[in-house]
């Protein structure tokens, strides 16, 4: 579980613990919160630290997941950055930062993940978690598109790929969500356009035909669904939960 620190990730990873998953709890911010809920339950946590950027971090995670758990049968890559800019006043940096962390990251987990479950022959599930976004293309929303539009091809490719080995992959794509990475976007966005905060908020909800945002434990239902055995035929999908829009 990457992202695990707070938000969807957190909610993710306590729908899971519910249904009896072991967590191996990864994040470039402490998870050990997160871990401490996981263990209230009455499951096991691991807490990592790690950049998912990085071949050799992602590898020292199956590592210890291996030697924790000895083995890793679900994947769910929610870990993700945000930056509100128009193309013309992106810096190539913030481009970087963000397709790096939300497509590379996903592909660099897909891929070690993928290498064990085939390896010991596992039944496995892999859970992306794309975006609304991923969809389709907003203003100031490039990088972001770009690395979300690309999550949901790399599903696609990946679930067939897997598929003779009895490994589901599938995206989930949220509209906006009442987390913190959301107030972040907003006051970025309200920033970048000199709008108040309270502003943006509105226009962001009137756009969306049930007039509110996603409950994190909305999204992590859903993850529940597509990690367990009731999927079992679903793969390669993506699955929109945005409230209508």
């Amino acid at each position: 579980m990457t992202g695990a620190s707070r938000g969807l990730g957190r909610a993710i990873s306590l729908a899971l613990a519910q249904e009896g998953a072991d967590l191996v709890l990864a994040d470039k911010d402490s998870t050990d919160q997160t871990a401490e809920l996981v263990q209230d339950i009455g499951r096991k946590a691991l807490p990592i630290r790690l950049d998912i950027r990085n071949m050799t971090d992602v590898d020292n995670m199956i590592s210890r997941t291996l030697k924790q758990f000895g083995k890793v049968d679900i994947l769910v890559n929610n870990a993700g950055v945000f930056i509100a800019a128009n193309v013309v006043d992106m810096t190539e940096q913030e481009w970087d930062l963000v397709v790096d962390v939300n497509a590379k990251g996903c592909f660099l987990c897909c891929k070690a993940v993928a290498k064990e479950m085939i390896k010991q022959n596992i039944p496995g599930k892999i859970v992306n978690i794309s975006s609304n976004a991923g969809l389709v293309g907003y203003a100031g929303y490039s990088a972001y598109c770009v690395s979300k539009f690309g999550i949901i091809g790399l599903t696609q490719s990946l679930a067939k790929e897997l598929a003779p080995h009895n490994i589901h992959v599938n995206a989930i794509c949220p509209g906006d969500i009442e987390t913190d990475m959301l107030i972040d976007e907003i006051k970025k966005v309200a920033k970048t356009k000199s709008a108040p905060e309270e502003a943006v908020k509105k226009e962001k909800t009137q756009s969306i035909p049930m007039g509110r945002f996603a409950k994190p434990y909305e999204v992590a239902r859903l993850v529940v669904f597509l990690a367990s055995e009731e999927s079992n035929y679903v793969t390669g999908a993506f699955v929109k939960i945005t409230g209508g829009k």
